[in-house]
C-alpha cells in the first residue's frame, strides 16, 4: 500500500501573510533620491545668461573658452 504524503495545517503560499516593514514601502523613493542626486552632482545651473544665447546660435565651447569654427568655402 502506497502512503501519500499529508499536509497538516493551512497550505503555503507564495506571499506573506503579514506586510512588509516600511523600510521596504520607502525604497522606490530612496531610488529616486539617489538618481536625483547624482543628476545634481553633474549638472550645474546656468550662471551665464549671456551665453545661452550664442549656444542657441551655435556656438561651440571647448575648456570654458568659445572655439573658433572653421571658415566654410562658399561653393
Amino acid at each position: 500500500m502506497e502512503s501519500w504524503a499529508v499536509e497538516v495545517g493551512p497550505p503555503s503560499t507564495r506571499y506573506p501573510l503579514m506586510p512588509l516593514p516600511a523600510r521596504v514601502a520607502m525604497m522606490p523613493s530612496a531610488a529616486t533620491f539617489r538618481t536625483r542626486l547624482s543628476a545634481h552632482e553633474r549638472w550645474r545651473a546656468v550662471t551665464a545668461p549671456h551665453l545661452v544665447a550664442l549656444v542657441r546660435a551655435g556656438a561651440r565651447f571647448e575648456k570654458g573658452h568659445i572655439a573658433e569654427r572653421p571658415e566654410v568655402a562658399a561653393a
